[in-house]
């Protein structure tokens, strides 16, 4: 009986040993992190800010539905006041002067104001070469005649609240209550449309970059 016990009791201190071996042996298994400790989740991409919010992508800017005008095409006229009450229209200017137009968003619009002051500090610099420069936004009149007090403008500020100028040039933003997309037309002394920029990632056209298209389409 002990010799029995004895044997008994060998067999099971290897297969002990043997088990541990294997379970030494064998790979490790995952691992359940309580919610303490599980990792955080990975902080999403920032994507670039603008001044309306942080849309900024092609895909959800707007950009993709402009119906901009093309290069050598007649705009359409328009007749319009300024922020100060005087009458404008883009005839007016035909024959006599290159004519820039400034789409921009609105007086809530922190970039944009920061363009059309860049345009004002410069003023001087597009009279000098005989160019206009006309801002339009769909602001009521006294949102744009805000704009241009706060920043000091002394070139028309147009207000548009009805659209009619912004989808006449096809830079109303779908995605954004069809306000204006930020655009940029240069208009020829002819009166075509000479160049249109919009940037799909709302990237404004600053004062010097407009002077410095200017200069390469030839009107100084």
């Amino acid at each position: 009986m002990w010799t029995s016990w004895k044997a008994w009791l060998g067999l099971m201190l290897i297969a002990g040993m043997l088990g541990g071996t294997l379970l030494a042996l064998a790979p490790n298994a995952p691992t359940e992190l309580s919610p303490s400790e599980q990792a955080p989740p990975a902080e999403p991409t920032a994507v670039a800010a603008n001044s309306f919010s942080q849309a900024g992508q092609a895909n959800d800017s707007g950009f993709g539905a402009l119906t901009l005008l093309k290069p050598g095409t007649w705009p359409p006229n328009f007749s319009a006041k300024d922020a100060t009450g005087h009458p404008v229209s883009l005839s007016q200017f035909k024959g006599k002067h290159p004519v820039i137009i400034a789409f921009y968003q609105g007086v809530f619009c922190s970039v944009c104001a920061h363009q059309l002051e860049s345009v004002q500090a410069q003023l001087g610099t597009f009279k000098q070469h005989g160019i206009e420069v006309l801002a339009v936004s769909a602001d009521e009149p006294a949102d744009a005649l805000k704009r241009q007090a706060e920043s000091g403008l002394s070139f028309p500020v147009i207000a548009d609240p009805q659209r009619k100028v912004i989808e006449a040039f096809g830079a109303a933003n779908r995605t954004r209550h069809n306000i204006a997309y930020p655009t940029v037309y240069f208009i020829n002394k002819e009166g075509k449309v000479a160049f249109a920029f919009a940037d799909a990632m709302m990237m404004r056209m600053e004062a010097s970059q407009m002077l410095q298209k200017a200069k390469a389409l030839g009107w100084f």
